[in-house]
């Protein structure tokens, strides 16, 4: 029972992290750019967070928890910009 507590306390952290850094990704958007466009760029962000989750739940049987750790080590560097991407160049 406390392991699954602990879970779901870690999940609502995570959630509330997200949903933060959402809110002042947007903030800090609309006020170096255009106000619609930081609300259209955190949109896009958030439907490809969507996007993946559809794909996990659907395909349950290819994303099971024993096979956790084989799926993030070929998912992760994937997805991960480099360094060298997100570093400005002057």
């Amino acid at each position: 029972m406390t392991r699954k507590l602990s879970f779901l306390g870690g999940l609502f952290l995570l959630c509330a992290c997200v949903l933060v850094l959402q809110i002042v990704e947007t903030r800090i958007l609309s006020v170096i750019s255009f106000y619609h466009l930081a609300f259209f760029a955190i949109s896009m962000a958030m439907f490809g967070m969507t996007a993946g989750s559809l794909i996990v739940y659907f395909n349950q049987d290819f994303f099971t928890p024993e096979r956790l750790l084989a799926n993030l080590s070929w998912i992760a560097p994937r997805r991960s910009p480099p360094p060298s991407c997100c570093r400005p160049s002057f």
